[in-house]
């Protein structure tokens, strides 16, 4: 399981691991992760939406320069 906590402040590009082709691909911020580190609160940059996510459910695809 990838360790988000190193990833806190940063851009990132992911997609839902379901997601086989990653045609939906995300750029979001990593803004808390859960002390358990299965949660990551997210903003997503294209909604300014904030919300927790099962860390599990996604995968990095590129980190973005800060």
């Amino acid at each position: 399981m990838e360790d988000w906590r190193k990833y806190i402040n940063t851009r990132l590009l992911v997609a839902y691991r379901n997601d086989v082709l990653e045609k939906n691909i995300m750029e979001v911020k990593v803004l808390e992760v859960s002390p358990s580190g299965k949660y990551v609160k997210l903003k997503f940059i294209d909604s300014d939406v904030k919300r927790w996510v099962d860390a599990t459910e996604l995968k990095i695809i590129e980190v973005l320069e800060q």
